[in-house]
């Protein structure tokens, strides 16, 4: 997981990772988390003054057998413009959708704020009125989840 400061210049950036369900998934030092077993934890970040925290959803599934590899120039990012985004922000996705996949939109507490029904590779995401902050979104398409953060400014 990262941590972003506000501002961005903050002079004290040390941090302290927790998870609050050990038996599910551990996190390290560095923001690292490591699946443990299926559940869910809550990972959560808390700056060394301990004034300001984020937490993150973490849902761990049963273990799936890998039958193969392989590697192509395809990725599993969303890709946003703009991002930041004030109200208005096209989301693409790097290949077509063949049927309809599931656009999600995920607050910092793994909250639901939206889901619409996406066709192709990009879509125009009307994000007027979102609160400002990071939020997190991932498209369910021909059995592929990509996924990418976006700030509302």
């Amino acid at each position: 997981m990262t941590a972003t400061f506000s501002p961005i210049d903050a002079a004290n950036r040390s941090i302290t990772w927790v998870s609050g369900n050990t038996g599910v998934a551990t996190v390290d030092s560095s923001g690292v988390v490591t699946s443990v077993a299926k559940g869910t934890a809550v990972i959560t970040a808390k700056t060394e003054e301990g004034r300001y925290s984020d937490s993150s959803i973490i849902i761990v599934h049963d273990p799936i057998a890998v039958t193969g590899v392989t590697l192509s120039p395809s990725s599993d990012k969303i890709f946003f413009f703009p991002n930041p985004v004030k109200n208005y922000v096209t989301v693409t996705i790097p290949e077509p959708v063949t049927t309809g996949s599931d656009l999600k939109i995920f607050d910092n507490t793994g909250r639901i704020i939206k889901s619409v029904n996406m066709k192709g590779t990009s879509y125009d995401l009307d994000m007027t009125g979102f609160n400002r902050g990071l939020y997190y979104i991932v498209i369910y398409s021909n059995g592929k989840i990509f996924r990418n953060k976006i700030l509302k400014d």
